[in-house]
C-alpha cells in the first residue's frame, strides 16, 4: 500500500450501477489498460434519516490505489439516504490536470463495458429516491466533464 494517497482535487457523482458491479468494470477496465494499482477497502460515513431522525451509518468502500500511469484513487460505494431509496456512488481522489488523462481514459473504459451510460439512471431508483434529486440531475454534467456523452 502506497505510502502516502493524493488528496488534490476530488471528482464525485452518483452512477446507475451497484457498487459490485461498477468495481467489477472498473477491476477488468484498470487489467485492459495495463495500469498498476492495489485493490483496498475502506468505510465511509454518511447520514440516513429515518423519519426526522438523522441515523449515522457506514457504507463498504471498495478502493482502487491507481500507482501506475498516474497516482490517483478510485472509492465505489453504496448509500442508503433513506428508508427506501439506495445511491451508487464513485469517487476519484487526486484528480488534477496531471492525473485527468489516466483517469477519462480508465472511465471511458469502464463505460464501453456497461449496457448503458452510468448516468441512466433508472426508474425505480428515481422512484425509491427521489425523482428530481439533486445526484440524479448532476449525474450526466458530471459524466460529460470526464468525456462520457
Amino acid at each position: 500500500m502506497p505510502d502516502k494517497l493524493p488528496k488534490d482535487k476530488v471528482w464525485k457523482t452518483v452512477h446507475a450501477y451497484q457498487s459490485k458491479d461498477m468495481t467489477r468494470i472498473l477491476r477488468e477496465s484498470l487489467d485492459e489498460l495495463g495500469y498498476e494499482y492495489v485493490r483496498d477497502r475502506t468505510e465511509r460515513h454518511y447520514t440516513r434519516f429515518a423519519v426526522v431522525i438523522p441515523m449515522p451509518q457506514f457504507a463498504y468502500v471498495f478502493r482502487f490505489v491507481v500507482l501506475e500511469p498516474e497516482k490517483f484513487v478510485v472509492d465505489v460505494y453504496d448509500t442508503k439516504p433513506n428508508h427506501s431509496g439506495t445511491l451508487h456512488h464513485i469517487e476519484v481522489t487526486g484528480y488534477t490536470k496531471k492525473t485527468s488523462k489516466s483517469v477519462r481514459k480508465l472511465l471511458k473504459t469502464a463505460v464501453k463495458r456497461m449496457d448503458r451510460k452510468p448516468y441512466a439512471i433508472t426508474w425505480l431508483d428515481r422512484f425509491t429516491y427521489g425523482f428530481i434529486a439533486p445526484e440524479f440531475m448532476s449525474a450526466k454534467k458530471r459524466w460529460n466533464e470526464m468525456g462520457v456523452r
